[in-house]
């Protein structure tokens, strides 16, 4: 290999960190409940689980079954770059947390840790239809 190409192949690969964000791990899995503008429980609750590379939403409501959330097209989530992630949140919001997503065409699921103490750590699901993005808090109370 030519020292060219070799550099060539080196900034590429330092290149691929800056264009995704942090990404979510099976640590993040688990069942959420939606958090109204108080940080009350409310009654929809979220699901989301990882088999393989594959990320999987369902949502339900008190005395239902879970139900996949689906789409007709765009359904399958896959990491949200930096740039998409700094769009979500306000700036005040990212200079004290990172955040790390995975997206579809209607919503993003992050989670975010405070960068004072890394073992803070909250989760969001952000409303991606609407002309400015929406984040709801959940709270997650069944761990993987």
């Amino acid at each position: 290999m030519t020292p060219r190409l070799l550099v060539t192949a080196a900034l590429v690969l330092l290149a691929v960190p800056l264009c995704v964000a942090a990404q979510l791990t099976a640590r993040d899995t688990g069942t959420f409940v939606v958090l109204d503008r108080d940080f009350k429980l409310t009654e929809l609750q979220y699901r989301l689980t990882r088999k393989g590379t594959q990320w999987a939403m369902e949502g339900k409501k008190p005395d239902a079954q879970w139900q996949p959330i689906t789409c007709a097209r765009g359904c399958d989530y896959r990491d949200s770059t930096k740039q998409e992630v700094a769009a979500y949140f306000p700036p005040e919001w990212s200079g004290k947390m990172d955040f790390a997503c995975i997206q579809n065409v209607a919503q993003a699921f992050c989670r975010g840790v405070e960068k004072a103490d890394a073992s803070k750590n909250v989760f969001l699901v952000v409303a991606l239809a609407s002309d400015k993005p929406f984040p709801l808090f959940l709270r997650r109370i069944v761990a993987p």
